[in-house]
């Protein structure tokens, strides 16, 4: 069993997990848990018993306002196998795990609110719309308390003429953590050039609204398209079979006027 002190982070699907050590970019907190809580730990626990572990932690000298939100996260790797599920090879690892909430703070009076800032804004794909391409933004939370009962309400347009818009809520941000909200294009394929975002975020009482303008390349819109679901348009195909249906229409009725007059 592995025992690891991890500083929670937000999902791109908009929730808090505990599940990674190293968060790099994804977290913004002047402390990690790992730094003050010792690090990780193997445990071996025999069946049937029981066993304390002990992480001692470290205060920082210089003392901080609002929240640093983790938890222990118990992993077992000796639990995780693959399993076959069909005779093509296809297979599902299975690893059992559980987070134990920890959460650190020195000045219990005085009240931390979420701060939210629009971060970058670039093409993607949308995993929770079966791979759709999406234009993903980047929020950032920049204080160091939870964004609770999150809503987002997103439109994308172009010339003034809206292309793809969201309406989410029930969202979870970690303290001092961004993630990339997707704003999906319901399978329809990203083109290059400007568009223009407009987002509002609400959380309790507080409200933010972000408007920007963007751009997608063609390089961009390629490599979001390329590994995403698009959907096959046949408006080329439609347009060439009537096009065909009219010539054959003025070929027969040339045909048609040309036997009329040899009979004459």
């Amino acid at each position: 069993m592995i025992a690891s002190p991890n500083t929670g982070y937000t999902t791109d699907s908009g929730s808090v997990a505990y599940d990674l050590q190293k968060l790099g970019s994804k977290s913004t907190a002047p402390y990690q848990l790992q730094t003050l809580m010792g690090g990780q730990q193997k445990i071996a626990v025999p069946a049937k018993s029981q066993r304390v572990v002990t992480f001692p932690i470290k205060m920082p000298a210089t003392s901080f306002k609002g929240v640093l939100d983790g938890a222990i996260y118990f992993l077992n790797p000796q639990t995780s196998g693959s399993t076959v599920t069909n005779k093509k090879g296809f297979s599902i690892k299975n690893r059992f795990a559980m987070a134990l909430g920890v959460t650190i703070h020195e000045d219990t009076k005085t009240t931390v609110l979420p701060k939210l800032t629009l971060g970058t804004i670039s093409a993607g794909t949308d995993q929770n719309d079966t791979f759709s391409p999406a234009v993903k933004v980047k929020i950032n939370n920049t204080h160091a308390t939870l964004t609770k009962k999150l809503k987002i309400k997103s439109q994308v347009s172009q010339n003034g003429k809206t292309l793809f818009k969201t309406n989410t809520s029930n969202l979870t941000m970690a303290a001092n953590s961004n993630f990339n909200y997707a704003i999906t294009t319901n399978h329809i394929a990203l083109k290059a050039g400007t568009y223009h975002l407009h987002l509002v975020a609400r959380s309790g009482s507080q409200k933010w609204t972000f408007s920007r303008n963007f751009v997608i390349t063609k390089a961009q819109a390629k490599t979001a398209n390329r590994h995403a679901r698009v959907k096959k348009s046949y408006f080329i195909w439609y347009i060439l079979a009537i096009l065909l249906v009219l010539l054959l229409l003025i070929i027969a009725f040339w045909f048609g006027r040309s036997s009329s007059k040899q009979k004459k």
